[in-house]
């Protein structure tokens, strides 16, 4: 894996997957630190965020899903400007139920497990969006934006 350019800013997708009053997260390790995160990763590029999202689910988790909305979406951006994060995280359903595991490809994601909404506030979370997370997900997420379509015409 090579390091991202960060002359851009990072583009990440996110599944948001909630069931039974939990959302599923991953927990991340990264030089020694451990924090958990919406399951999902980059955009490559020339692909699309629903084509990502796909990918870096079945990646990370061995999981299919079925992306239905836009429900949030963040920017983090470091004090001293060398690393600018955007998120957007997709209402997903799951095929099937069972339960999710980490795959072990990415040596990052060493766990993953659906984590009740009110413990969501005591988690390390990166980007941390807990908060946004339990009041739109106890709302029903109301503010849903249609799913992406690539809009290239050739001129």
């Amino acid at each position: 894996m090579s390091p991202p350019d960060m002359s851009f800013p990072r583009i990440r997708v996110a599944a948001v997957i909630v069931e039974h009053n939990a959302v599923l997260l991953a927990l991340h390790e990264k030089n020694g630190r451990r924090t958990w995160v919406l399951p999902g990763g980059g955009v490559d590029s020339g692909e699309t965020m629903l084509a990502a999202l796909q990918r870096e689910l079945r990646e990370e988790l061995d999981l299919d899903v079925i992306p239905r909305h836009i429900v949030h979406l963040c920017e983090a951006i470091d004090p001293g400007g060398k690393r600018h994060l955007v998120q957007v995280a997709f209402l997903c359903d799951r095929p099937g139920a069972g339960p999710v595991r980490a795959t072990g490809k990415d040596p990052r994601v060493v766990d993953a497990r659906f984590m009740p909404l009110d413990s969501l506030p005591r988690l390390a979370m990166h980007p941390p969006i807990q908060r946004d997370l339990v009041d739109r997900a106890r709302a029903g997420f109301p503010d849903r934006i249609s799913l992406p379509v690539n809009r290239w015409i050739d001129q």
